[in-house]
């Protein structure tokens, strides 16, 4: 029974790391901002658009995951961790996938999308997977706590990765300049501008599908057992 109890309690810690191996890849901004500037200002619009503007949209995911952290836990505490982690995180991913569309519109869509909705994804998904975990293991807190927040960093570090090798696999350097910013370089190779929306579709299902995944293993132990 208490060998049962553990196996549970570990599968709903690594449900968790796979809910904030996706959440946690926001802070893959920095390694996509070249990409999202330069292919803005070359097919969408603005055609001006510089990095220091493009920076909105990650304040807008932190105002977004901050402003509902707390939300996402008292909906836990009502409707359970593994439905709220999943809705947060299927919300996070739909912002993703949408950023398809709106990144060919205009930067004003994607802030929308990539910034707003995401960071209220995350921000909803954050809280369920870590509380559901350390009912399973009150008496390891610190350690279960920090694996699954380091999946929420890990993300970051694997991802980049996945963007990199998707968009720029030649590892092309940006080799056009701003009239008056000879600093500020941006990509305008075609073959690298093509990759810039799909890869949008291809992160989003990959975290839909880590988060179908992980939220089958988040669920509170019974009752009884909940100290």
């Amino acid at each position: 029974m208490v060998s049962s109890r553990r196996w549970r309690g570990w599968l709903a810690i690594v449900g968790g790391v796979l809910i904030h191996l996706t959440i946690g890849t926001f802070y893959t901004f920095g390694n996509m901002s070249p990409y999202i500037t330069s292919y803005i200002r070359e097919r969408s619009s603005p055609e001006d658009l510089r990095y220091k503007l493009v920076v909105l949209i990650y304040v807008l995911t932190l105002v977004g995951q901050g402003s509902t952290m707390i939300l996402g836990g008292k909906l836990e505490k009502r409707f359970g961790p593994r439905h709220i982690a999943l809705a947060g995180g299927l919300l996070m991913s739909t912002g993703v996938l949408l950023s398809y569309f709106t990144i060919q519109i205009s930067f004003v869509l994607l802030s929308v999308t990539y910034g707003i909705v995401v960071g209220i994804g995350t921000g909803i998904a954050y809280v369920p997977p870590l509380v559901c975990a350390l009912k399973w293991f009150p008496e390891k807190t610190g350690l279960v706590s920090g694996i699954i927040v380091a999946g929420f960093g890990g993300g970051a570090f694997i991802f980049n990765f996945v963007q990199t090798a998707y968009i720029n696999p030649t590892n092309l350097s940006p080799n056009s300049t701003e009239p008056g910013y000879p600093n500020e370089r941006y990509f305008s190779e075609p073959s690298l501008l093509d990759k810039v929306p799909s890869v949008f579709l291809v992160l989003g299902l990959i975290y839909v599908i880590m988060q179908l995944i992980g939220s089958v293993f988040i669920k509170n132990p019974p009752v009884k057992d909940v100290r």
